[in-house]
């Protein structure tokens, strides 16, 4: 790593807004197919030790720990600057720190731009796109083969379960299966693909400042629009969906030179040292966090990519129409109990209840949900689960009502045989012609009102 080379932005007060280091955090989640179980979890300890992963004790605020991964959580050193975050819901977050010095004054952001779409495509193996980082690419296939790891132990777990037990998957009285989609190897599981990549960034001021004050309009104009820059990657063309980006950098500066720094991004932090902005694309932290803080930001990013990532798998899950509902042979009783369960499992992993967690946790963690849109993709997949659930029990309701009026015509065709009998007795064969007349004149109108009933 080169020597720490301190960036202040030009026309600036030198004294105040030395960069001292521009840190790119990266967090890759993947899937690995069911919830784990304690017996599932010692075999995936053991291969992490066998490995060489060191178990690594997680540190930040008491509350946010003990209120934030209630659900499970363990936490493993791959390499120096690689963590993997395994949560017990059966989603797994790689975290990769990359460390950098900014090399440009005013326009720090486009190299870190630069380092972040190379970095992404290089993690996700995208080697059409150049260019990539080498290094990024040797991170993806380490990911990728950790993936394929823990989900070869998940499958011959569940594979030992069966022989043993005869259980065939997560199930629950009414016989549906939550994470049915989940424990299907798909080819996307086959190749140990990954989705997406999120870089949060940290820039660090010089800590001898007192007197700086963070509040946007006090940031220096230049540092403003790096910020932006860095929030939305798209305004210089290098988001992730580019094949290609540009290397002309007056193009660039000029770009970033005619932005309107004037109008900022919400701040979601309420300590004086540090400011907090995020967007869909990124987070930005501005100040002099410590390290313990950049932890902490670390176990809340991870925890929200997690519960991203499996609101995305429940949204593939999830039926969209009643025909492929039916196609996957669900009944009303077992959507009813999938939305029941998703709707506990967001209460239980999403939202902190603990009364201990400070506010502070509170504005970041709802910031990370809003930004992220997760909150927006939570409304969107309950209102989705209770129109399938409300949609198949009406569905049912109609097959009842059919089924009941079979039933009551066969009664009433019953009925009118038994009834025949009688009117023939008392007629005599001489009016055997109105009898039958006067049947089939009662079993046509009562087929057409019990039909229409």
């Amino acid at each position: 790593m080169a020597a720490t080379k301190k960036v202040s932005v030009k026309g600036s007060d030198e004294n105040k807004w030395l960069i001292t280091k521009l840190q790119q955090i990266r967090f890759i989640p993947f899937d690995i197919g069911t919830e784990i179980d304690d017996r599932l979890m010692e075999k995936m300890h053991a291969f992490m030790l066998k490995n060489n992963y060191c178990k690594c004790v997680l540190k930040g605020h008491s509350a946010l720990l003990s209120d934030g991964v209630k659900g499970g959580i363990f936490a493993y050193q791959v390499t120096k600057g690689h963590q993997l975050y395994i949560f017990k819901k059966g989603v797994c977050v790689s975290v990769i720190n990359d460390d950098y010095h900014p090399t440009a004054d005013d326009f720090f952001s486009i190299k870190s731009c630069q380092d972040r779409w190379s970095a992404h495509n290089g993690i996700l193996g995208k080697k059409e796109k150049q260019p990539i980082d080498k290094k990024s690419c040797e991170d993806g296939e380490c990911i990728g083969k950790l993936a394929g790891a823990l989900r070869e132990i998940v499958a011959n777990h569940q594979k030992e379960l069966s022989e043993h037990t005869g259980w065939k998957g997560t199930t629950d009285a009414t016989g549906e299966s939550f994470h049915r989609e989940r424990e299907e190897e798909t080819e996307e599981k086959k190749k140990s693909k990954l989705s997406y990549v999120m870089t949060m960034h940290v820039i660090c001021l010089a800590t001898d400042n007192g007197d700086r004050d963070l509040e946007w309009k006090n940031i220096p104009k230049e540092m403003r629009r790096n910020i932006k820059v860095l929030l939305d990657p798209a305004i210089i063309d290098m988001e992730d969906s580019s094949d290609t980006i540009d290397h002309d950098l007056k193009k660039i500066e000029s770009r970033i030179s005619r932005m309107n720094a004037e109008d900022g991004p919400q701040d979601y932090e309420e300590r004086e040292d540090i400011a907090t902005y995020m967007s869909w694309s990124s987070v930005v932290v501005l100040g002099t966090p410590s390290d313990d803080d950049i932890k902490e930001y670390i176990l809340l990013e991870a925890l929200l990519q997690s519960n991203w990532h499996l609101v995305e798998q429940k949204e593939k899950e999830l039926p969209r129409t009643i025909e492929e509902a039916k196609r996957q042979k669900r009944t009303s009783v077992g959507m009813r109990m999938d939305q029941f369960k998703f709707d506990r499992y967001i209460e239980e992993t999403t939202y902190h209840s603990g009364s201990t967690l400070p506010t502070r946790f509170r504005d970041l963690q709802k910031g990370l949900m809003k930004s992220s849109r997760l909150t927006e993709r939570i409304a969107r997949e309950r209102r989705m689960a209770r129109y399938m659930s409300e949609s198949m029990m009406y569905d049912d309701q109609l097959k009842q009502r059919k089924y009941g009026r079979t039933s009551e015509i066969l009664l009433l065709l019953i009925a009118l045989i038994n009834a025949s009998s009688i009117l023939y007795g008392w007629l005599g064969e001489a009016h055997v012609g109105w009898v039958v007349a006067i049947i089939t004149a009662i079993a046509f109108i009562g087929v057409v009102v019990l039909w229409r009933k």
